[in-house]
């Protein structure tokens, strides 16, 4: 089910919601994390001046690695996480009734090149008013996200980027 131009309702529920509510999986994607995705591939692709490919979950057409978690996360997933030994934040923005977080890779269409994490959060803080300016609140830093971009809209009253674990 298509949510934006270049974006489905499936890259922001896990496969479980998805079997569940079917379209109704709306209800727990907050409508930030779309338009926020779309403005990225767009703000990304004429950065690169060629086709950017954003990847949130990509379950639905057999991705690999699987992402099914990169958006919105039940509680049963923290649980199974915690139960399992792994470490995971339990007050997590992807967490709850409403995701506002949304984790994601990018890559350049044309070679399949990723584009390195800190690339991308190095031209986030170059351009973090108009970043702001599409409800971007917080970033993390590589600590917490190596290798991926964690980006979401928690209210944090700053007239900056709020970066966790840099």
């Amino acid at each position: 089910m298509k949510v934006e131009k270049n974006f489905d309702l499936r890259e922001f529920v896990s496969p479980g919601v998805w079997n569940r509510f079917g379209k109704n999986s709306i209800w727990f994607v907050n409508p930030w994390c779309i338009s926020f995705a779309q403005f990225m591939k767009d703000y990304l692709t004429g950065e690169y001046d060629e086709e950017v490919i954003i990847t949130i979950n990509n379950w639905h057409y057999n991705g690999t690695p699987v992402r099914k978690w990169s958006c919105h996360r039940t509680y049963g997933y923290v649980h199974n996480q915690i139960k399992a030994g792994k470490k995971t934040a339990t007050l997590s923005q992807h967490i709850g009734g409403q995701s506002h977080a949304i984790d994601f890779l990018a890559r350049i269409k044309s070679t399949g090149k990723y584009i390195p994490a800190n690339e991308i959060r190095a031209k986030i803080l170059k351009h973090q008013h108009l970043m702001m300016s599409h409800g971007l609140t917080t970033i993390e830093g590589d600590r917490y996200a190596p290798t991926w971009l964690h980006a979401d809209n928690r209210v944090t009253n700053l007239d900056h980027i709020l970066i966790v674990g840099a």
